[in-house]
């Protein structure tokens, strides 16, 4: 059957002139000009269509706002018109009045048990796809921050009226004053491309709370409040959140076309630094777990799946420069900037645009005013016991990495007795979260760690490159067994692992106020007494091909000029080695608060003070005074004979005069057999 076409508009009408005559009306939202039957009061509707539709309602001349308003018990208000009841088995009405749209039934969820209390999301939600206009009549602009529902229109449920009604054949339905085919009903309301993919066009009509008429979706697809969108556009395993929410609507059927593949995390598997763990501190070589008290949806915000434009997505700016937390007017799309800038709400920057699936509600950066996982806070102060917006993401914190120390994914079904050595197999879906590599180079290894301390160039420093090697402490502030939280400068994050590379590593604001300590500009520096150098980053383009939905980095320490504290700074820092207690460093190891151990003081170790000395320029490398020619290195090892109370010393290739890496054989009294 042909699809009917609108009535050519009628010009210079009473209704255009009335419409010139009230646009301050029309400026303050109470009159659509241009709209049939538009009103901002019921005297505006008493001469169109000579009376018929005397009452304004929702800014709309209608026949009734009640039932009171219409003639005789034999009809009701539905949705502002005045229709004759039908008989159905029970001899009342069997048609129901369209149900208003309102605040409170149009996003109603039911979150899982983590999250009972469902509360509305402040993120910047999807725009609203536009509609075909077959009326030629200007349509007034949305102009509301929030997402805008399709027209409130009465759609009549034709497939269930007799030929004929509302002037539609049977099997036909009405919308905008035409009459269509159900294919080609959605296929001209949701014209969109990917409404067009979504929709499954043999399937019958549904209505949802609105009185909208709608396709069914194809899988991967779900239709949420006028519009139609894909579960996991950028397919990073994160569904977005308006996917979720449909996902958990009281609404069976939105719920039903809601085609999603939710996938959720039940531990997280942290694997440290390899290659740089000290046995001597007793930390794990291999994976850790941290099993969660319940299953963690993965699911991120519609601008992270890519669902928004992609002036939307954020720009790791260069040299970790401050983003812009408001909107500009420099630009609207990348082609307006110039020297290869990209436009980033309104203004014109230079760096690197991730990519949607580069992020996650995991990710996060060092940059000032930055919010990468996109929940409203601030990545750089972002903490575990923080409430993010929307909330559904507070689960989601406890995993939350930055980028340029961390890489990580999903996987479904990891067996954790390879990590937990249990001997039994237990499949479960799993995060894992991956510290870069320091040993190797940045450019030599994707996922290494690019990351900079400052290396002296000083004659004599024997090891300047230490910081790669040096064994590190888990620093996390998290509480001990007796209930009181343990020294770091981390804030506790994954209580049931031990982090390496955050402890050397701070993303921190360089200030005099408001900061650690550790972090003030008299600190920055080398030498004695000084705590910590920075290092600034750029990303040179993304690594998603190796398997890792990941970005490649290139970072160099900066130029030796100290932070201003007024301009309140973020950014990387390498905690230096400081042998004292004034500031970060430590004197024995319940004293450890962060960066480098310091080697002469901890348990294990091969030399005993006096015997051992630290050099500060090597990261508090350290290594025993001279027993013999060449010198007798911490770092060789060293064994106990207990029988004969001796102590074996092992000197490694490479150090003191010679390459003699015979044992040393020192001999103390009183060794307990």
């Amino acid at each position: 059957m042909k699809k009917l076409h609108p009535t050519p508009p009628r010009w210079m009408t009473w209704r255009g002139l009335f419409c010139l005559g009230l646009l301050w009306i029309a400026a303050l939202g109470t009159v659509h000009c241009g709209e049939p039957g538009a009103c901002g009061q019921d005297q505006d509707c008493t001469a169109y269509e000579g009376g018929k539709l005397p009452h304004c309602v929702e800014s709309r001349c209608s026949e009734c706002k009640t039932d009171t308003h219409c003639p005789s018990d034999k009809s009701t208000c539905n949705a502002g018109k005045c229709v004759v009841k039908e008989e159905g088995d029970g001899g009342e009405a069997t048609k129901e009045p369209v149900k208003e749209p309102s605040e409170e039934n149009s996003e109603e969820i039911v979150l899982p048990e983590f999250h009972p209390e469902p509360e509305r999301i402040a993120e910047r939600r999807p725009e609203p796809r536009p509609e075909p206009e077959p009326i030629a009549e200007k349509k007034p602009e949305n102009t509301s921050p929030e997402i805008s529902r399709p027209e409130e229109v009465t759609v009549e449920k034709t497939p269930e009226n007799p030929a004929g009604e509302n002037g539609c054949p049977l099997g036909q339905i009405r919308w905008q004053g035409m009459c269509y085919q159900a294919q080609d009903y959605c296929t001209t309301r949701f014209n969109t491309p990917v409404a067009l993919k979504a929709m499954n066009l043999t399937a019958p009509l549904q209505y949802d709370i609105n009185g909208t008429a709608f396709c069914q979706t194809n899988q991967g697809y779900y239709y949420l409040g006028g519009f139609y969108a894909e579960c996991d556009a950028d397919g990073d395993d994160f569904i977005n959140i308006e996917a979720y929410r449909a996902l958990n609507s009281v609404e069976q059927v939105i719920k039903d076309n809601a085609r999603c593949a939710l996938k959720t995390i039940s531990a997280i598997v942290y694997h440290r630094d390899p290659g740089t763990v000290d046995e001597r501190l007793n930390l794990p070589k291999g994976a850790q777990v941290q099993m969660l008290t319940q299953p963690i949806p993965l699911i991120e915000t519609y601008r992270n799946d890519g669902g928004l434009d992609v002036t939307e997505i954020p720009i790791y700016t260069k040299d970790q420069s401050p983003l812009p937390k408001t909107r500009g007017a420099d630009c609207q799309k990348d082609a307006d900037c110039t020297n290869n800038q990209l436009c980033y709400i309104g203004h014109c920057l230079e760096g690197y645009r991730f990519q949607p699936k580069e992020i996650n509600t995991f990710t996060k950066v060092c940059i000032k005013d930055m919010d990468l996982n996109d929940n409203k806070n601030d990545d750089h102060n972002e903490t575990t016991s923080g409430t993010p917006n929307p909330p559904d993401f507070k689960p989601l914190l406890i995993g939350a990495y930055f980028m340029e120390l961390h890489y990580g994914k999903f996987e479904a079904q990891f067996d954790l007795g390879t990590v937990t050595g249990s001997g039994t197999s237990t499949p479960t879906d799993v995060y894992h979260i991956y510290e870069r590599a320091r040993k190797t180079g940045a450019m030599s290894n994707p996922q290494a760690l690019a990351l900079r301390c400052h290396e002296s160039a000083a004659a004599g420093v024997k090891d300047p490159a230490y910081w790669r090697s040096c064994s590190l402490r888990d620093d996390q502030t998290c509480l001990d067994n007796n209930g009181q939280p343990k020294k770091g400068l981390s804030s506790c994050w994954l209580p049931d692992v031990k982090i390496a590379l955050p402890s050397l590593f701070k993303c921190a604001v360089f200030s005099d106020m408001g900061s650690p300590t550790a972090f003030k500009a008299d600190n920055y520096g080398t030498g004695a007494g000084k705590v910590y150098t920075r290092t600034t980053c750029n990303i040179t383009g993304s690594l998603a091909s190796t398997g890792f939905n990941d970005v490649q980095l290139d970072c160099a320490p900066d130029s030796g000029q100290a932070p201003v504290p007024a301009n309140v700074e973020v950014g990387w820092a390498c905690v230096h080695y400081d042998p004292t207690t004034s500031k970060i460093g430590y004197n024995k190891p319940a004293d450890y608060v962060s960066g480098c151990v310091h080697e002469c003081v901890e348990d294990g170790l091969l030399c005993r003070q006096p015997l051992c000395v630290t050099e500060e320029q090597s990261y508090g490398k350290g290594y025993c005074e001279t027993f013999s020619p060449g010198g007798l290195w911490c770092v060789g090892g060293y064994s106990e004979d207990t029988a004969n109370k001796v102590m074996l010393f092992h000197r490694p290739a490479g150090y003191g005069v010679s390459e003699d890496t015979s044992t040393q054989v020192v001999i103390f009294g009183g060794l307990s057999p």
